[in-house]
């Protein structure tokens, strides 16, 4: 593990999503289990490219930003690779994955 302030990790893509804003029931029940107890790094690590791209973890960061200010400093976990070949194999993988499963939605959807 690797120690980063919260300022100087960024997000792979400039939109964020808005897991908490359409659960803010679960985003408060993590939060208070965040300021009560700390983050526990044994249940919940956060995974960052070679260059400081956030490859997963996102709204845990964004929580510990929330709580603890960007000057905080978090156990990170680094991967060895970069934020251009994380894209790189991500547009594959979509490439690849969703003429499969165009079948199987529109199957779906003649079932309902």
């Amino acid at each position: 593990m690797v120690e980063k302030r919260l300022k100087d990790l960024k997000t792979l893509y400039k939109k964020q999503s808005y897991k908490f804003e359409t659960q803010p029931e679960k985003y408060l029940k993590i939060r208070k289990d965040i300021e009560k107890n700390g983050f526990d790094y044994k249940v919940s690590k956060i995974f960052i490219s070679s260059d400081d791209y956030i490859i997963d973890g996102h709204h845990r960061v964004s929580l510990l930003t929330s709580i603890y200010g960007y000057d905080y400093i978090i156990n990170v976990r680094k991967m060895p690779i970069n934020r251009i070949t994380m894209l790189i194999l991500w547009n594959i993988f979509f490439i690849l994955t969703v003429p499969v499963l165009i079948p199987f939605f529109l199957i779906g959807k003649i079932m309902k």
